[in-house]
């Protein structure tokens, strides 16, 4: 994506403009479903396409109705794995102004393809439309806490390392001194010990504010707080009496009523 394009050509190109992408993503929608059957498969692309053309004719809360409907039936199958439904849900709800809504499927669809330049795209646009900016500490996105190409990087040198050890050891005459296996045995623990850090890392479950609401200091309905807006995330660390205790990006901890907050699927 280049730095240079202006605003407006990157929102009609994407969050406003998303019809084109939508057109292409038909067939990529429905290879993700993991239909059973040609038979299952027809009408499913008959719906992919008919909530493709409400899009493109402007009927966004049809079309948004219509990839919902497909999304609950997949979820409900056991299969929530299409980023491309989430990224249509967010983009659309995007385009609708639906901040909560947008930043809800398009997490969702970030985390199912980390590495797609549309969704992160859209997912930066509706970040930057929340009324809530979070201050006062690092902001950084939900999830990346750790990153995951350097953990893999050091899983992949520990592995290296051990094979390295073991061909030495088969090409020399005399065994290789004691010491080197106990530190051999530490790095790949080291390495171990960040890969499921990063696992955790990625299993966090993060909910988004999608009504107008407030953030309390407890989880008691009268307890001090202040308005927070659709499209604020949190990490959820506790959860007691209908509120979920969110930590912000900032590492604030507030309370906010259930109700009021959709879960990142």
């Amino acid at each position: 994506m280049s730095a240079n394009r202006s605003a407006n050509r990157s929102s009609n190109r994407r969050a406003n403009g998303s019809a084109n992408r939508m057109g292409s993503v038909c067939i990529a929608v429905l290879a993700t479903l993991g239909m059973a059957s040609k038979a299952e498969a027809l009408p499913v692309i008959q719906r992919v396409a008919d909530a493709e053309n409400l899009a493109a004719h402007g009927e966004t809360d049809a079309a948004r109705e219509a990839y919902l409907s497909l999304w609950r039936e997949r979820e409900a199958a056991g299969d929530n794995t299409s980023a491309d439904l989430h990224y249509n849900l967010g983009t659309l709800a995007l385009r609708d102004g639906d901040v909560g809504a947008a930043v809800v499927h398009l997490l969702a669809a970030a985390q199912r393809a980390p590495g797609n330049d549309d969704i992160q795209h859209n997912l930066a646009l509706a970040l930057q439309a929340r009324a809530d900016q979070v201050t006062g500490g690092a902001q950084t996105p939900l999830g990346a806490r750790l990153p995951p190409f350097p953990v893999r990087v050091a899983f992949a040198a520990s592995l290296a390392f051990l094979g390295l050890l073991a061909a030495l050891r088969g090409l020399r005459a005399r065994p290789l001194p004691r010491a080197v296996w106990p530190v051999a045995i530490g790095v790949f623990a080291v390495a171990g010990a960040l890969w499921g850090l990063r696992l955790w890392s990625e299993a966090r479950v993060v909910s988004v504010v999608v009504t107008e609401t407030m953030a309390r200091q407890q989880p008691v309905p009268t307890a001090d707080g202040f308005a927070v807006h659709p499209g604020l995330t949190g990490e959820v660390v506790g959860e007691r009496d209908g509120f979920q205790r969110l930590r912000l990006e900032n590492g604030v901890d507030v309370w906010v009523a259930r109700s009021d907050l959709v879960q990142v699927p």
